[in-house]
């Protein structure tokens, strides 16, 4: 039987692991860390007493190779499923605006949706229609990319559809600025989106931690007579004559395999590969920064809302704990110009962007609260580089490679990741299928 190793028990770890299993493949699967999930990991906070994620996600429908992982995880209740695009938008002048496209589960509940949301004119929508009917056009920027903002303004979007409507899901779709950003993943999220199907245009918020979500993993690789190894850390590919032929650990142990994916960073493989050209793209990062606070009352009651024009992006109402205090998560996307303020600087920003945008708040005392900074939370794809992203296969015999940065036409997010893994295992199980073909064909002449 053919044995694969992966190295990394994250997203695409995780997604390549349930394809071989599933496929009746020996998998062992290595992780440097004590938890599984990779960049999506929690952790215990004794300060409130409460199990805290690493940053919030909210999801979509067209996250299929993420939720088939979900399913086979039999974690699904560990989320709430919403019914199509529902968003309230908050900006500096107190004003609340709603893009609600749950009238109609068809595409033309979008347009329906956008039409109706009152923080645009009527020239912003008729100009937003523009966009979308360039959508299926996508395959053009390709090769020949260009920023979002460099589309946005040659099809005539004004500042104000740019503010309301276009930044906000540059940020959270990209996790860029929309001078960074590519606007040929900017059109693939929006074809997904808008002409897909009506599950794939719902938005879906965790409604447990990731320790919760991804807790079946073990259980599932133990089930099913395979391996997981975790607190190990991979010292060195092994190769011979440019094919790959297992791993070595830190403490020398040998694991022998006939494929190994590694669904790690990318400046990680330089450290495990004599092969410097394996990676072909030297990749920047970009930052997300999360914070908690824990309020001396309750500031809001709708379950999330976007920012429009402050520090704050999206605000989550995470817990209400005895009725009494209410703990919120915001994130911010995009936040390398915010990484070095100081924790007293950027809280004070937060303090008064949550009081414009949730009155509420004035005068309530913040009891406790956290920041996360992660300044390598996903690979900066920009116009320049999207068409430079890894393929699945490398100049490597046997050996493959899986994570959201890799050449799968998304951006880099979690259904990338899953998606990379689900290429790795076909990979793998192609390479197996022609193995044993060419064995068969041996044997018959």
């Amino acid at each position: 039987m053919k044995e694969v190793t992966i190295i990394g028990a994250g997203i695409a770890g995780m997604t390549a692991a349930m394809h071989l299993i599933e496929a009746g493949i020996k998998t062992t699967i290595i992780d440097n860390t004590n938890n599984i999930g990779g960049r999506c990991f929690s952790f215990y906070d004794k300060n409130i007493n409460l199990e805290l994620d690493n940053g919030q996600h909210v999801c979509a429908g067209i996250y299929n190779n993420f939720f088939q992982l979900i399913s086979w995880l039999n974690s699904q209740d560990k989320f709430d499923f919403n019914n199509n695009i529902n968003i309230e938008f908050r900006d500096r002048n107190s004003k609340i605006y709603k893009l609600d496209c749950s009238t109609s589960s068809s595409k033309f509940g979008v347009f329906k949706g956008i039409i109706n949301l009152k923080s645009l004119s009527p020239y912003d929508k008729f100009n937003i229609i523009k966009i979308i009917k360039i959508i299926k056009t996508k395959n053009i920027y390709y090769n020949n990319d260009i920023s979002v903002l460099e589309l946005l303004k040659q099809k005539n979007q004004s500042s104000n559809s740019i503010k309301y409507f276009w930044e906000p899901i540059v940020l959270a779709t990209l996790n860029t600025t929309l001078e960074n950003s590519s606007a040929f993943l900017f059109l693939v999220v929006l074809n997904k989106f808008i002409f897909g199907s009506s599950n794939e245009r719902n938005l879906i918020l965790f409604n447990s931690s990731f320790k919760d979500v991804f807790e079946n993993f073990t259980k599932k690789i133990c089930d099913t007579n395979n391996k997981i190894l975790l607190g190990h850390r991979v010292k060195k590919i092994l190769t011979q004559n440019n094919k790959c032929y297992g791993i070595e650990l830190n403490n020398g142990k040998i694991i022998n395999s006939d494929f190994v994916i590694a669904s790690i960073p990318p400046e990680k493989i330089f450290l495990l590969t004599e092969n410097n050209t394996i990676v072909k793209n030297n990749f920047n990062y970009s930052a997300i920064i999360s914070l908690y606070l824990l309020f001396d009352g309750i500031i809001m009651d709708n379950k999330f809302f976007c920012g429009i024009d402050t520090t704050i992006q999206w605000v989550f109402n995470k817990k209400i704990i005895n009725n009494k205090q209410q703990l919120i998560a915001i994130t911010i996307s995009a936040s390398n110009k915010l990484f070095n303020l100081s924790n007293k600087e950027l809280i004070q920003l937060i303090i008064n962007d949550i009081n414009i945008l949730l009155p509420k708040s004035k005068g309530i005392n913040i009891s406790y609260y956290r920041i996360l900074r992660d300044k390598k939370a996903t690979i900066l794809i920009n116009k320049n580089n999207n068409k430079l992203r890894n393929n699945t296969r490398t100049d490597i015999a046997n050996f493959f490679l899986a994570g959201a940065w890799t050449n799968t036409e998304l951006p880099v997010t979690i259904e990338s990741a899953a998606k990379s893994g689900k290429l790795a295992a076909q990979e793998v199980l192609f390479e197996i299928n022609e193995n044993n073909s060419q064995n068969f064909f041996d044997k018959n002449t």
